[in-house]
């Protein structure tokens, strides 16, 4: 049993086919016909014969838009503006002389087109040196069935998409597309959209992001040298603050307190006082008179 799908307001067509391994090699087919076994609206649907023709019948004979008979072994019929009611499976019979009817099933599965909301997104990478940028960019979009998704880019890109596809508990597509970028300083502005296209649409989607070179608000005499640069500055203006916070501890160490005035007052007390004094009428000698303190 063969299943198929189909969206809702879109049309579907339903083919089989008659393979028989019987001489003669084209069966004399006397009829074809085609009904509804299951679901909504069950009962014939269309029959071809080389007596009548093509005639379509009951509740869909408003809704085929088509009927192929072109081979005398093949046949399918085209429902136009498929709805919920279509759901079911359908049987084509072959009715072929002389060995009278055979048949095949199609099961037409129906759901209802659905659309998320699309994203783009991008953000940079720690870039190898200050000349240029590396973004990746992201889109993605899930739908049902699945959207499809292609880049329209300014400027042809670094490398191949990788493309992923994640189909969901309810049948729907998330569908992801990312890639990576290198944008320089010396280059202008560049645009990328993501392009995106579904049946439930009623235009495509285009998603469009600028990618600039965001590294100008770096010191105009640093642009473009190489990252060393910046470590070597870095290292050296760490290592000049270290060595002036230890020469101002070293010398607040080592410079000598300042003396109380008591402690002055007492070195004072205890210093030698040289008087004359008087002796055998002598005025010459002189002998150091001790002041002790009271």
């Amino acid at each position: 049993m063969k299943s198929q799908s189909a969206a809702v307001g879109l049309s579907v067509t339903l083919q089989c086919q008659l393979i028989t391994s019987t001489k003669p090699e084209v069966p004399d087919v006397l009829q074809v016909s085609w009904e509804k076994e299951s679901g909504s609206n069950i009962g014939p649907v269309a029959t071809y014969s080389k007596s009548f023709g093509k005639r379509y019948i009951g509740y869909y004979s408003n809704r085929i838009a088509d009927f192929t008979d072109k081979t005398p072994n093949a046949s399918a019929i085209t429902i136009q503006s498929v709805n919920l009611e279509d759901h079911g499976c359908f049987k084509c019979t072959f009715n072929v002389f002389p060995y009278g009817a055979t048949y095949a099933n199609i099961c037409l599965d129906v759901y209802e087109m659905n659309i998320s909301e699309p994203t783009l997104d991008s953000r940079t990478l720690t870039p190898s040196n200050s000349s240029e940028e590396i973004y990746i960019i992201s889109c993605s979009v899930t739908g049902k069935p699945a959207p499809r998704m292609w880049w329209n880019i300014s400027e042809s890109m670094d490398g191949i998409p990788d493309n992923y596809t994640i189909v969901n508990p309810d049948q729907s597509v998330t569908v992801i597309s990312n890639f990576t970028h290198t944008v320089s300083k010396l280059q202008h502005e560049r645009k990328v959209t993501c392009v995106i296209n579904h049946p439930a649409l009623q235009q495509t989607i285009y998603l469009t992001k600028s990618i600039n070179y965001t590294g100008e608000n770096l010191n105009p005499n640093l642009n473009g040298a190489p990252a060393w640069i910046y470590i070597v500055a870095a290292v050296a203006v760490t290592a000049t603050v270290v060595i002036v916070i230890l020469i101002i501890t070293s010398f607040i160490r080592h410079k000598p307190a300042r003396k109380s005035k008591y402690e002055d007052f007492q070195d004072v007390r205890k210093c030698k006082i040289f008087k004359p004094r008087e002796s055998n009428g002598s005025t010459n000698s002189k002998e150091p008179i001790l002041i002790h303190p009271v």
